[in-house]
């Protein structure tokens, strides 16, 4: 809703750098995205540029806890660069449509809190038997441009007991 801007999301990650004993901020996106652009509240219909949340997340000044950002918004692997710019050690998201959050999020951060690396979790993850059939819904309902593999940009052998 209307409160879902970009100086919100901000401000829970300051607030939740500054917790006492957290070591890393991991993030998870749930919205709406276009290439370049994530669609909070104050960025209108056209979508807030990719390149002003990165000055924000600069101007917080806490890359130093900035882990993994988990991006569920379409054309996510887009936003992944200005995300790690912005302190991120690494940013995940899908190079077009995103289709497959439903079976893709849960293995996903469940495999990473079990261990792996976020390469190999992901890979698990978002393996093809899983991600196909979500992307060829998608195409069958209208989405022609849907394509819910994920990149990592930055780290990917981030683990859960890594540093910010």
């Amino acid at each position: 809703g209307s409160a879902a801007t970009t100086d919100a999301f901000c401000d829970a990650l300051r607030v939740a750098s500054q917790l006492s004993g957290v070591k890393a901020v991991d993030v998870i996106i749930n919205m709406h995205g276009a290439d370049g652009k994530l669609f909070f509240s104050d960025g209108g219909s056209n979508g807030t540029p990719v390149s002003t949340v990165q000055n924000k997340l600069m101007a917080l000044g806490i890359q130093n806890k900035l882990r993994m950002a988990y991006n569920t918004s379409c054309y996510g692997s887009s936003h992944a660069a200005a995300l790690c710019a912005g302190g991120f050690n690494a940013a995940i998201g899908s190079r077009r449509v995103n289709a497959n959050s439903a079976s893709e999020y849960p293995l996903l951060l469940s495999l990473w809190i079990g261990g792996l690396n976020l390469s190999s979790a992901l890979a698990a993850a978002q393996a093809g038997v899983l991600r196909e059939p979500a992307d060829a819904v998608a195409r069958q309902i209208g989405f022609s441009d849907v394509d819910s593999y994920k990149t990592i940009t930055g780290n990917q052998y981030l683990t859960v007991e890594s540093a910010g």
